[in-house]
């Protein structure tokens, strides 16, 4: 599967996630955090990848190591907190305990 393809389908997780778990207050508040990171993780991205110092072939091979770690990681954490919320059930607001996990797996998606 393409990786547009794959950042695109997962849009629709990530934002049903975000809906059910916080309030308005807080979806906003992870809203601009994903929005932040996105750009951060994007320029950070492109650092590395235009680094000369290694070659391209080295270059291509860290950045495709990168996705494939940050996607697995979400994978992972995602099914944790998805496992964890729904024994819950319950709305978080970014002061309720627990807030933490679920806004850092949401931030992490968009990495």
């Amino acid at each position: 599967m393409p990786l547009w393809l794959y950042r695109q389908w997962f849009l629709s997780y990530q934002w049903q996630f975000n809906f059910t778990y916080f309030t308005v207050r807080t979806r906003d508040l992870n809203s601009t955090l994903f929005d932040l990171v996105d750009v951060i993780s994007a320029l950070l991205m492109g650092q590395i990848l235009d680094f000369e110092r290694f070659s391209r072939r080295t270059r291509a091979k860290i950045g495709f190591f990168l996705v494939v770690f940050f996607v697995e990681a979400n994978w992972i954490l995602g099914q944790i907190c998805q496992v964890h919320y729904a024994k819950t059930a319950t709305t978080l607001d970014w002061s309720s305990p627990g807030y933490e996990l679920g806004a850092f797996v949401f931030t992490l998606q968009t990495v």
